[in-house]
């Protein structure tokens, strides 16, 4: 393992000197940093429309309308959090709340108003969910930029896993490591609408 280590850390270490060598004061496009950093609340509120296209191995399945919708309530640490997927607005509503756990940790809790609650946490300029349900891992991913929101959704399942690892090689022990069959992946690329409604 500390072998390992050690070559991961040289690897990032040439990379860096690489980089630091480069004499082009121009970022390359490939590592522009977006400068826009959103603001939760308010820049988080508004509308967003699109399509989202399901997609398995073999390509896009499926394209959907999809829209999103997030407000303010009556209440500072409470928003609502609708989903609309296909023309239907009321069969495809999906009428959530995110309620505010650790803003300074950016820890929020999505409210399905079913019972179920998922942990939420806004990193960066995303706000990301991962749970388990009847055997299959979900991750969910809003990105917000300027004028659009990138809605994800990762797909796994527990059946089939591979396990593997766990076990000492060269007197290096190596942790064991389950990875999961991945069956779907969902993506929306929404723009947002002002006002919300016609």
């Amino acid at each position: 393992m500390i072998k390992i280590l050690c070559k991961i850390c040289c690897f990032f270490v040439i990379s860096n000197l690489i980089l630091a060598c480069n004499t082009d004061k121009t970022t390359p496009t490939h590592l522009a940093v977006d400068k826009f950093v959103p603001h939760f609340p308010d820049d988080w509120m508004g509308c967003w429309k699109g399509n989202l296209k399901i997609y398995g191995h073999e390509g896009v399945k499926q394209e959907v309308p999809m829209a999103i919708e997030h407000g303010k309530t009556d209440k500072t640490d409470e928003f609502s959090w609708a989903l609309f997927y296909g023309e239907d607005k009321e069969k495809g509503k999906r009428d959530y709340y995110l309620k505010v756990e650790d803003l300074e940790k950016g820890h929020f809790l999505l409210d399905e108003k079913n019972d179920i609650f998922l942990d939420t946490y806004l990193i960066g300029n995303k706000m990301i969910s991962d749970y388990t349900v009847e055997g299959n891992q979900i991750t969910s991913v809003y990105t917000l930029e300027q004028s659009k929101m990138i809605f994800e959704i990762f797909f796994s399942v527990e059946s089939g896993k591979r396990e593997s690892g766990d076990s000492v090689i060269n007197k290096d022990t190596i942790p064991g490591v389950i990875s999961f069959p991945v069956k779907a992946y969902q993506r929306a690329v929404l723009h947002k609408k002002l006002p919300c409604h016609d």
